[in-house]
């Protein structure tokens, strides 16, 4: 077996060096579930890149009209639930850190931090969008009434005269 099967089947829980065991297995799986993380990261990063974009159009156009309709709440909400479950879920598998750590331990640790790191900030801009969006529309909403109540004064003032 290779040095790299040996290393990532021994970080998996898998046989040590001079264990009779399937090397394959371990290390197929390995790379299964190393692919799986990193799709599941670039698309995290694609979202959040889409996120922040929305925050941005819903701060300074009048989208915000559309995300605070209940479609786009019910999307929100999946959205924040969807992030919350990936954040603690990250959370709870970031390594415990050891005296002397090898190069591997090292990785494994700042990746998960990494991830843990990504999926809060992702939850704390769908957050952010939701409520920029509901204020957003609670301020349009009584601007109106505002206005309407200007308007109706300025009748009632050249009825008067």
């Amino acid at each position: 077996r290779s040095h790299r099967t040996r290393r990532v089947s021994a970080r998996l829980g898998g046989p040590r060096l001079g264990e009779c065991c399937w090397g394959w297995v371990p290390m197929a799986m390995a790379d299964v579930l190393h692919t799986i993380a990193k799709i599941f990261n670039k698309v995290d990063y694609a979202i959040l890149g889409a996120l922040v974009g929305m925050l941005a159009m819903t701060i300074f156009t009048p989208f915000f009209k559309v995300v605070n309709s209940t479609g786009a709440k019910l999307i929100l909400f999946f959205g924040s639930v969807y992030f919350y479950a990936r954040w603690q879920a990250n959370v709870a598998m970031i390594p415990v850190k050891v005296g002397e750590p090898t190069v591997e331990q090292k990785i494994a640790f700042f990746q998960a931090g990494r991830n843990a790191y990504l999926e809060f900030g992702c939850l704390i801009v769908v957050l952010f969008v939701f409520t920029v969006a509901r204020l957003r529309g609670r301020i349009d909403g009584l601007e109106q009434q505002l206005k309407e109540a200007l308007e109706g004064k300025k009748e009632e003032g050249k009825k008067g005269k």
